[in-house]
Formats: structure tokens, C-alpha cells, sequence
């Protein structure tokens, strides 16, 4: 286990996870409904949703444990921000 949370495998699952609301923000913004993306919104919000936390709390265990480095810093803000307007979305 320790050795898939490496500082550069949490820096890309952050970055795909900020990719993935990022992307369907930019859907719903601009109306685009196509049938095959409609499949994987439905398969990976929830469990993307969950994850969000999840990777937050394992991301500052390892910040305290390592060197920080600027990417995993730029990557934990950008996931800290996305969880932030993802859960505040619901509220609004």
C-alpha cells in the first residue's frame, strides 16, 4: 500500500479528480449533452465525489510525513478548491 501513495501517483489521481468536475462543469455550462459522456457522468460522480475527501485527508498525512514538493502543493489547493464548490454546490 505504501508504495501506490507516492507523492506522484497522489499528485495525478488529484489532478484527474479536479479534471473530472472541471470537465463537468464545462458540460453544463455550455449545454453539451452527448449520450456515451451521459454513461460516464453517471459511473464516476459518486464515487469521485467520495473520493474527494478521502484524498484530501490522505494528502495531508503526507505532506506532514515528506518533503513537500510544489506540484503535490498546487495539486492538494486545486483539489481543496474543486471539493470546496463541488459540496458548496449543493447548498446554493
Amino acid at each position: 500500500m505504501e508504495n501506490l501513495l507516492t507523492t506522484r501517483n497522489l499528485t495525478i489521481i488529484n489532478l484527474s479528480i479536479v479534471a473530472y468536475f472541471s470537465m463537468l462543469w464545462l458540460l453544463n455550462r455550455f449545454d453539451i449533452q452527448p449520450n456515451g459522456i451521459e454513461f460516464f457522468v453517471e459511473l464516476l460522480t459518486i464515487p469521485l465525489l467520495l473520493a474527494q475527501p478521502v484524498f484530501l485527508i490522505v494528502e495531508v498525512k503526507v505532506l506532514n510525513k515528506e518533503k513537500r514538493s510544489v506540484l503535490l502543493m498546487l495539486s492538494y489547493f486545486a483539489l481543496l478548491t474543486c471539493t470546496i464548490l463541488t459540496f458548496g454546490s449543493f447548498f446554493v
